[in-house]
Protein backbone atom coordinates (compact mmCIF):
# COMPACT_ATOMS: atom_id res chain seq x y z
CA UNK A 1 0.00 0.00 0.00
CA UNK A 2 3.10 2.29 0.69
CA UNK A 3 3.83 2.77 -2.79
CA UNK A 4 -0.32 3.51 -3.99
CA UNK A 5 0.02 6.06 -0.99
CA UNK A 6 3.37 7.70 -2.11
CA UNK A 7 1.66 7.66 -5.96
CA UNK A 8 -1.51 9.47 -5.15
CA UNK A 9 0.58 12.12 -2.88
CA UNK A 10 2.47 12.45 -6.13
CA UNK A 11 -0.44 12.78 -8.13
CA UNK A 12 -2.37 15.40 -5.87
CA UNK A 13 0.23 17.39 -4.49
CA UNK A 14 1.02 19.28 -8.16
CA UNK A 15 -2.86 20.05 -8.19
CA UNK A 16 -2.59 21.01 -4.46
CA UNK A 17 0.37 23.47 -5.59
CA UNK A 18 -1.88 24.90 -8.69
CA UNK A 19 -5.06 25.47 -6.41
CA UNK A 20 -6.49 23.09 -8.66
CA UNK A 21 -8.58 21.14 -5.25
CA UNK A 22 -12.03 19.82 -7.16
CA UNK A 23 -9.30 18.19 -9.17
CA UNK A 24 -7.01 16.65 -6.20
CA UNK A 25 -10.28 15.84 -4.39
CA UNK A 26 -11.58 13.80 -7.09
CA UNK A 27 -8.17 12.26 -7.55
CA UNK A 28 -8.26 11.08 -4.09
CA UNK A 29 -11.83 9.68 -4.18
CA UNK A 30 -11.14 7.91 -7.38
CA UNK A 31 -8.60 6.29 -5.37
CA UNK A 32 -10.44 5.34 -2.76
CA UNK A 33 -13.32 3.77 -4.97
CA UNK A 34 -10.49 1.63 -6.38
CA UNK A 35 -9.86 -0.43 -3.15
CA UNK A 36 -12.16 -2.65 -1.84
CA UNK A 37 -15.33 -1.93 0.38
CA UNK A 38 -15.17 -0.54 3.38
CA UNK A 39 -16.69 1.84 6.00
CA UNK A 40 -14.45 3.96 4.63
CA UNK A 41 -16.22 4.81 1.43
CA UNK A 42 -18.64 7.14 3.18
CA UNK A 43 -16.10 9.63 2.87
CA UNK A 44 -17.80 9.85 -1.14
CA UNK A 45 -20.77 11.37 0.62
CA UNK A 46 -18.92 13.68 2.91
CA UNK A 47 -18.02 17.12 2.58
CA UNK A 48 -17.52 20.52 4.76
CA UNK A 49 -20.35 22.26 4.62
CA UNK A 50 -19.59 25.26 6.70
CA UNK A 51 -20.86 28.04 4.84
CA UNK A 52 -17.96 29.65 3.41
CA UNK A 53 -18.85 33.29 4.51
CA UNK A 54 -18.75 31.92 7.62
CA UNK A 55 -15.34 30.69 7.69
CA UNK A 56 -14.55 34.24 6.26
CA UNK A 57 -15.59 36.25 8.81
CA UNK A 58 -13.67 34.08 11.25
CA UNK A 59 -10.23 34.22 9.30
CA UNK A 60 -11.18 37.77 8.84
CA UNK A 61 -12.08 38.51 13.05
CA UNK A 62 -8.53 36.63 13.50
CA UNK A 63 -6.42 39.12 11.16
CA UNK A 64 -8.38 42.20 12.97
CA UNK A 65 -7.39 41.08 16.15
CA UNK A 66 -4.02 40.11 15.48
CA UNK A 67 -2.48 42.81 12.82
CA UNK A 68 -3.23 45.07 15.50
CA UNK A 69 -0.48 43.77 17.24
CA UNK A 70 2.54 42.96 14.55
CA UNK A 71 2.28 43.32 10.56
CA UNK A 72 0.94 39.75 9.35
CA UNK A 73 2.78 38.38 6.57
CA UNK A 74 1.26 35.09 6.35
CA UNK A 75 -1.79 33.13 7.64
CA UNK A 76 -1.92 29.31 8.39
CA UNK A 77 -4.79 27.38 9.19
CA UNK A 78 -4.53 23.53 10.09
CA UNK A 79 -7.28 21.12 11.10
CA UNK A 80 -7.00 19.23 14.54
CA UNK A 81 -5.37 16.13 14.08
CA UNK A 82 -8.03 13.56 12.79
CA UNK A 83 -7.12 10.64 14.64
CA UNK A 84 -7.22 12.39 17.87
CA UNK A 85 -10.08 14.36 18.16
CA UNK A 86 -12.87 11.71 16.42
CA UNK A 87 -15.64 13.66 17.92
CA UNK A 88 -15.13 17.05 16.53
CA UNK A 89 -12.90 18.12 13.52
CA UNK A 90 -12.00 22.04 14.06
CA UNK A 91 -9.12 24.70 12.38
CA UNK A 92 -6.56 26.67 14.57
CA UNK A 93 -5.12 29.79 12.56
CA UNK A 94 -1.67 30.77 13.28
CA UNK A 95 -0.64 34.61 12.13
CA UNK A 96 3.30 35.02 11.37
CA UNK A 97 5.79 38.29 11.36
CA UNK A 98 7.59 36.81 8.19
CA UNK A 99 7.08 34.14 5.88
CA UNK A 100 9.80 31.75 5.33
CA UNK A 101 9.67 29.86 2.12
CA UNK A 102 7.20 27.73 0.32
CA UNK A 103 9.47 24.06 0.23
CA UNK A 104 10.62 23.63 3.37
CA UNK A 105 7.32 24.20 6.27
CA UNK A 106 9.30 23.78 9.32
CA UNK A 107 9.05 27.45 10.12
CA UNK A 108 5.29 26.63 10.47
CA UNK A 109 5.79 26.07 13.97
CA UNK A 110 6.83 29.60 14.64
CA UNK A 111 4.10 31.52 14.50
CA UNK A 112 3.37 34.98 16.33
CA UNK A 113 -0.06 34.80 16.52
CA UNK A 114 -2.11 34.08 20.55
CA UNK A 115 -4.22 31.63 20.46
CA UNK A 116 -7.65 32.36 18.79
CA UNK A 117 -11.15 30.17 19.36
CA UNK A 118 -11.25 26.76 17.06
CA UNK A 119 -13.40 26.99 14.24
CA UNK A 120 -15.59 23.80 14.31
CA UNK A 121 -16.10 21.76 10.93
CA UNK A 122 -19.32 20.29 10.01
CA UNK A 123 -20.33 17.77 7.45
CA UNK A 124 -18.34 14.97 7.86
CA UNK A 125 -19.80 13.63 10.51
CA UNK A 126 -20.38 10.07 9.01
CA UNK A 127 -16.79 9.66 7.95
CA UNK A 128 -15.69 11.39 11.45
CA UNK A 129 -17.74 7.88 13.19
CA UNK A 130 -15.47 5.56 11.29
CA UNK A 131 -12.15 7.34 12.14
CA UNK A 132 -13.71 6.70 16.26
CA UNK A 133 -14.59 3.19 15.47
CA UNK A 134 -11.83 0.02 15.23
CA UNK A 135 -12.14 0.43 11.58
CA UNK A 136 -9.31 3.33 11.93
CA UNK A 137 -6.79 0.40 13.66
CA UNK A 138 -7.86 -2.61 11.17
CA UNK A 139 -4.80 -2.80 9.03
CA UNK A 140 -6.55 -4.41 6.60
CA UNK A 141 -8.51 -0.95 5.92
CA UNK A 142 -5.14 0.71 6.17
CA UNK A 143 -5.45 1.56 2.67
CA UNK A 144 -8.70 3.18 2.66
CA UNK A 145 -7.95 5.09 5.68
CA UNK A 146 -4.82 6.90 4.33
CA UNK A 147 -6.59 7.32 1.28
CA UNK A 148 -9.71 9.55 3.14
CA UNK A 149 -6.53 11.60 4.93
CA UNK A 150 -6.11 12.58 1.48
CA UNK A 151 -9.63 13.34 1.19
CA UNK A 152 -10.07 15.16 3.74
CA UNK A 153 -7.08 17.28 3.51
CA UNK A 154 -8.22 18.39 -0.35
CA UNK A 155 -11.81 18.84 0.56
CA UNK A 156 -10.53 20.95 4.06
CA UNK A 157 -8.20 23.08 1.51
CA UNK A 158 -11.05 23.32 -0.92
CA UNK A 159 -13.14 25.27 1.67
CA UNK A 160 -9.89 27.56 2.60
CA UNK A 161 -9.88 27.96 -1.18
CA UNK A 162 -13.71 28.74 -1.46
CA UNK A 163 -13.95 30.94 1.82
CA UNK A 164 -10.35 33.20 0.83
CA UNK A 165 -11.59 35.71 -1.84
CA UNK A 166 -14.53 36.50 0.58
CA UNK A 167 -12.06 37.23 3.48
CA UNK A 168 -11.96 40.99 4.56
CA UNK A 169 -8.83 42.35 4.80
CA UNK A 170 -6.91 39.28 3.31
CA UNK A 171 -3.61 40.96 1.70
CA UNK A 172 -1.08 38.25 2.78
CA UNK A 173 -1.05 34.61 1.49
CA UNK A 174 -3.44 31.87 3.15
CA UNK A 175 -2.00 28.52 3.86
CA UNK A 176 -3.99 25.61 4.36
CA UNK A 177 -3.39 21.84 5.37
CA UNK A 178 -4.17 19.01 8.06
CA UNK A 179 -2.37 18.91 11.28
CA UNK A 180 1.32 16.51 10.33
CA UNK A 181 0.89 16.95 6.53
CA UNK A 182 3.53 19.09 4.54
CA UNK A 183 0.92 19.00 1.44
CA UNK A 184 -0.16 22.53 2.03
CA UNK A 185 -2.28 24.64 -0.37
CA UNK A 186 -1.32 28.84 -0.34
CA UNK A 187 -3.98 31.25 -1.79
CA UNK A 188 -2.32 34.46 -2.47
CA UNK A 189 -5.33 37.48 -3.32
CA UNK A 190 -5.13 39.28 -6.56
CA UNK A 191 -6.26 42.57 -4.37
Amino acid sequence: MALEWFRLLDGILPLIKTGELDYAVCACEAALCETSESPFRIALECDFTNPPEDVAAHIAEFISRESSKFEIKCLYAETCALLSNPGRWFFNLYAYDKQCGDDYYDWLAYFASDPFPEFTLIGMEKLQEVYASDAIRDENLRAQSMICDAIVLTKFQRLMQRAAPLIEGLQVPLLASVYDMDFIFEYRSNK
